[in-house]
């Protein structure tokens, strides 16, 4: 084979993939016109339910091609805007028929630095046409003398830095909720 049949068969190449893949993705849009959507990206505020310490968390939820799952990250803080504890999923499921949006999580407590337990958590989705959004949550974990715990899911437009910011996005997280 000549050096311009190797060029010719290259170029050709390059070229059926590049339409092949152009074609791959019009089928997949056209198609996932006809689906449901998600609307679960982006940072959110969260606002337990009751009194108490550790009322509000806030976290940003995104779609990691990685590990091929929706992740859940954030922070927990007191009261007062210090962090109380870092979470990061590990395992997550959306279910469309119940509506609902699975979560794993290690966390790590501020003070300690190190991984503190492993909790489990589920957002509430509620249809609207034909999208998906979250709208209250709960979460199970493993802090000492605590129980399952509810809270709204507010979006925010960032996270917040400093303490200061943190006060303002809790209050209205508070207002929200």
């Amino acid at each position: 084979m000549s050096l311009l049949q190797l060029a010719v068969a290259l170029i050709v190449g390059i070229i059926t993939g590049v339409l092949g893949n152009a074609f791959y993705q019009w089928i997949r849009n056209m198609l996932a016109s006809f689906t449901d959507r998600l609307d679960l990206k982006g940072v959110w505020g969260e606002r337990v339910s009751g009194y108490g310490e550790r009322l509000n968390s806030i976290g940003s939820i995104r779609y990691d091609l990685r590990r091929q799952m929706w992740v859940f990250d954030g922070t927990n803080f007191h009261n007062d805007g210090r962090p109380y504890c870092h979470w990061r999923t590990i395992s997550s499921h959306v279910d469309r028929v119940a509506g609902r949006y699975y979560y794993i999580f290690l966390n790590t407590h501020e003070d300690s630095g190190h991984r503190g337990y492993t909790g489990f958590g589920f957002i509430e989705l509620e249809k609207h046409g034909r999208t998906w959004s979250p709208v209250r949550g709960s979460f199970a974990a493993g802090n000492p003398g605590e129980a399952f715990r509810s809270h709204s899911v507010i979006r925010i437009n960032s996270v917040p830095n400093g303490i200061a910011e943190r006060l303002e996005v809790f209050k209205f997280l508070e207002e929200k909720s």
